[in-house]
């Protein structure tokens, strides 16, 4: 009975010592040691039960039960934990649950405050105030202290961490205007740089436009030279072909075949020595003549031309390339390549075509090409420089001041100079080709030529001598386009005219070097590739290989020198043929201006306006619009 009372006596105080949270807060030595003070006390009172029950006497345990009582008492006195005992166990199990509770929440909330109260030091004493005012003399510190708030404190520590922020960003801000200054000056250094370089080639080209200028010197003396030599054997020839033809009746009046006149002189100047003084003192005059042209005297103004650039001056990329089309002398192939491949706005007569002649302002149109419909077309501009009535509905149009054109093309030299201005001007190139063969092609052409103005078809069933003994064959043509006699008798002093507008005023170009003479007009024009690259080289190859209006279906031989058709052209061809003999010496002594340009300048700095991303060059370029077919 006692063992299981115990048992259950155990058993409840183990479940029951601390209900609000079980036997999770409290130590198993803990229950040992409550469990055990419990079944001592069960103990005394069984043994007060089991001497009641034996029926002992009362007096003979009396001192027993005595001493044992004052031996309890002393052990209880000796041990403070015995009165605890005592306390706890008279107080209701109620009020021990809520002690405990509150004991548990106050270990809690200690713990809690420990770990998340900031590190700070604790207030300062009284004393720690004094010294701290000993050591810094400040009441401001005294009042701070005495008045201690910890919020203030946290404030002022967030303060100085923003002073430290503040600081940082003054340091950074220091930094940054340093590399700024840096900077600048590097810029400066760029600057001032960049402004000796310009110096240095400002310099260079003046350097290089005195060294031109003393090379166009010595070649202009070059070319007195030559010209004076040329206007005495000039002289001379004509005096024996006056004679020459007195003995020669059958030949046109027009002129005097060259290998004729020559193989007659020897046999008049040895017969005759008076005409051999006359033709002294003609060529004396002669002389005097070319001298006069080739300084641009009095004599030779060319004010019809004042219009023009000579070939000399500097180039000015507001100057406009005007290209003199003599006909069947490679002139369409150089025509298309500019048109063509270089893509330049021309200024021709395919711009008033699609009803443009209508146009009451000058602007850049884009016509439909013949042959067949195509988005690409090439741009003009809406005048006809070809013909005199086309040039001055141009020039009333402000085609100067539009400045539109990259390129014009006209076989009129004096009408096209109202196209330009003197703050306008034109620059003149044109390719020439020997005047015989020229003529033989200009035969050949007109016979088939339907669509040229100057096709005759009675032609088909003529001759080439029937045409050079007609009057239909051309006569000097150069020599009076250049010198601006259209009709009538030529002389000397027309020769001589011609001669100086050329020197003067043309870059030329020869049709047996014809890729070569487009290279020197790209290099002197400063025209490069903007459209695509590629595909105009491409162009360009074709043009230089195949040519325009070749007429190679309608290839015939051609005569011979010493041939009677070779001699009748001849002498309808007396002045262009010494002009154009002029023109091959001055072909290869005009190298000179174009000597420091590479001969690919076309390909230098090349843009792509049509490739994908567009590329143009630093002073603008008008790509070709496509156009709705």
């Amino acid at each position: 009975v006692i063992s299981i009372g115990e048992r259950g006596q155990k058993k409840k105080l183990s479940s029951n010592f601390y209900p609000p949270l079980g036997n999770l807060g409290i130590s198993q030595r803990r229950i040992k040691g409550k469990m055990l003070r419990a079944g001592k006390d069960q103990d005394d009172a069984s043994e007060a039960d089991r001497s009641a029950i034996s029926y002992q006497s009362v007096d003979s345990n009396e001192e027993d039960d005595a001493t044992q009582r004052e031996k309890a008492s002393r052990r209880k006195e000796k041990d403070p934990m015995k009165k605890y005992t005592r306390f706890w166990s008279r107080l209701r199990k109620g009020d021990q649950d809520v002690i405990k509770t509150l004991l548990l929440c106050a270990f809690l909330f200690l713990v809690v405050v420990r770990f998340t109260a900031p590190s700070t030091n604790p207030p300062p004493t009284m004393l720690d105030t004094s010294s701290s005012l000993r050591s810094s003399n400040s009441a401001k510190i005294q009042d701070d202290e005495d008045n201690y708030d910890p919020t203030l404190k946290s404030s002022s520590l967030s303060g100085q961490s923003n002073s430290v922020l503040e600081q940082q960003q003054l340091a950074l801000l220091q930094v940054q205007q340093q590399q700024q200054q840096q900077q600048q000056v590097l810029l400066g250094q760029a600057q001032a740089q960049k402004l000796t370089e310009e110096q240095l080639r400002s310099q260079a080209v003046a350097l290089q436009q005195q060294q031109q200028q003393q090379q166009y010197q010595a070649l202009m003396m070059q070319q007195q030279a030559m010209l004076q030599q040329q206007a005495t054997q000039m002289a001379m020839m004509q005096n024996v072909a006056a004679l020459g033809s007195q003995s020669q009746s059958q030949l046109p009046a027009a002129g005097v075949a060259m290998p004729l006149a020559q193989e007659a002189a020897p046999e008049v100047i040895a017969t005759n020595d008076a005409t051999a003084a006359t033709s002294e003192t003609d060529a004396t005059e002669e002389t005097t003549v070319a001298t006069t042209a080739e300084t641009g005297g009095e004599g030779l103004p060319l004010e019809e031309l004042a219009n023009f650039e000579d070939t000399w001056e500097p180039y000015n990329e507001k100057s406009i390339p005007i290209y003199w089309h003599i006909p069947k002398a490679g002139g369409s192939t150089v025509k298309d390549t500019i048109g063509a491949c270089h893509r330049l706005v021309m200024a021709t007569e395919f711009g008033i075509t699609d009803g443009h002649d209508q146009d009451t302002e000058i602007s850049v149109v884009y016509p439909k090409p013949p042959g067949g419909v195509t988005d690409d077309r090439s741009p003009f501009v809406n005048v006809d420089t070809t013909t005199p009535d086309g040039i001055a509905r141009a020039a009333k149009m402000g085609f100067a001041d539009a400045n539109l054109a990259g390129c014009v093309v006209t076989p009129f030299l004096y009408e096209s100079n109202a196209l330009f201005t003197q703050t306008g001007k034109g620059r003149l190139f044109a390719v020439f080709r020997h005047p015989i063969d020229r003529a033989v092609s200009m035969f050949y052409y007109i016979q088939v030529a339907t669509w040229e103005p100057s096709y005759k078809p009675e032609l088909k069933e003529w001759s080439l001598k029937q045409y050079a003994e007609s009057d239909v064959v051309e006569n000097n043509w150069m020599v009076r386009q250049l010198s601006n006699q259209l009709s009538g008798d030529l002389d000397d002093t027309h020769l001589q005219k011609a001669l100086e507008v050329v020197r003067r005023k043309f870059m030329v170009g020869l049709m047996k070097e014809v890729e070569r003479s487009m290279s020197r007009f790209e290099r002197y024009y400063r025209w490069t590739y903007h459209v695509n690259p590629t595909n105009q080289e491409i162009c360009r190859e074709r043009m230089m290989s195949g040519g325009s209006n070749s007429n190679s279906k309608n290839k015939k031989e051609k005569p011979k020198p010493g041939d009677e058709v070779w001699d009748l052209l001849v002498a309808q061809n007396v002045y262009d043929l010494q002009l154009f003999e002029y023109v091959e010496k001055l072909f290869e002594e005009q190298e000179e201006f174009v000597k420091d340009i590479p001969d690919d300048f076309r390909k230098i700095d090349g843009t792509c306006c049509k490739c994908d991303p567009p590329t143009f060059p630093p002073e603008g370029f008008a790509c070709p619009k496509k156009v709705d077919a």
